[in-house]
């Protein structure tokens, strides 16, 4: 069960990351408030593909054959802690899973003018790369 209530794409990332690590080859149950959109699935899916064996979920309660976890702030907090490690960075990184270019325009939308102070890397498929920059995204 998941027992934070307001969600975003970091706390799915984490979720992922829990679940993967703490599950077995079973399919983990994860009963979400609300319904998770496509990028807060790629985030719980990234964050499985990281930590662990565990690679199959299912949204909601699931049945006798699937895994149930408990995941809330005490366990988000400890995720948090154990993938902060340092307490500055030297790059930025984005695109683990590849980002889409929904993604690149929405993160093109929320750089407008704006740039990074330390480099950026940023993954992605070279078909979307070619479509954001022919779409003016990498230009903002």
């Amino acid at each position: 069960r998941v027992k934070v209530d307001e969600l975003d794409e970091l706390a799915y990332g984490m979720l992922g990351y829990f679940a993967g690590k703490t599950g077995t080859s079973a399919p983990v149950a994860l009963s979400c408030p609300g319904s998770p959109d496509r990028l807060q699935c790629k985030a719980i899916c990234g964050g499985m593909g990281t930590s662990g064996t565990c690679s199959k979920f299912i949204l909601g309660e699931g049945g006798p054959e699937s895994e149930k976890i408990d995941f809330g702030k005490e366990e988000m907090n400890e995720i948090k802690d154990e993938l902060s490690t340092c307490e500055r960075g030297d790059v930025v990184t984005l695109g683990s899973p590849q980002l889409g270019l929904g993604e690149i325009e929405r993160l093109s939308a929320m750089l407008k003018g704006r740039s990074f102070k330390k480099p950026c890397t940023v993954f992605v498929p070279r078909k979307v790369r070619d479509e954001a920059h022919n779409l003016g995204y990498t230009a903002r």
